[in-house]
């Protein structure tokens, strides 16, 4: 796991949405997630000799500025190396792929109207604002 590390190119911030309605109705998970906008990414990427200890970080999810998930990386079931590392051993990474780990504690329930903005942020990496639009 640790070797896993040193392909780690940089660390950024994810916001990883789901059409829940879907998923409550049956639907693969895998299918709630693909629709058009639903995985930001950014604002930028920083690079792992600016976050040395990534598993320490902490993070918050907010929506219109109250804070609905708050946590430390620590808290993730698999570190970000085993992570990387199991991936690896199921598919082919390559330059550029990302790999995302989801966010501990728990999961985020909450339903998303038009004008919502929903803020992720990582400590240290950044702060991803995206405004709530239907299409």
């Amino acid at each position: 796991d640790e070797a896993a590390e040193r392909y780690v190119a940089g660390y950024t911030v994810f916001n990883d949405i789901s059409q829940r309605d879907l998923a409550l109705a049956g639907f693969p998970v895998s299918l709630t997630k693909g629709f058009y906008s639903f995985g930001p990414l950014g604002p930028h990427i920083v690079t792992p000799d600016e976050v040395p200890q990534p598993q320490a970080l902490r993070f918050e999810l907010r929506v219109n500025g109250t804070a609905y998930q708050k946590g430390s990386l620590s808290e993730m079931l698999f570190s970000i190396e085993t992570l990387v590392s199991l991936a690896s051993q199921i598919f082919l990474l390559e330059r550029g792929d990302v790999v995302t780990t989801g966010s501990p504690p728990g999961m985020f329930h909450y339903r998303l109207k038009p004008g919502d903005v929903i803020e992720a942020e990582i400590e240290g990496i950044g702060l991803l604002r995206n405004p709530v639009v239907f299409r």
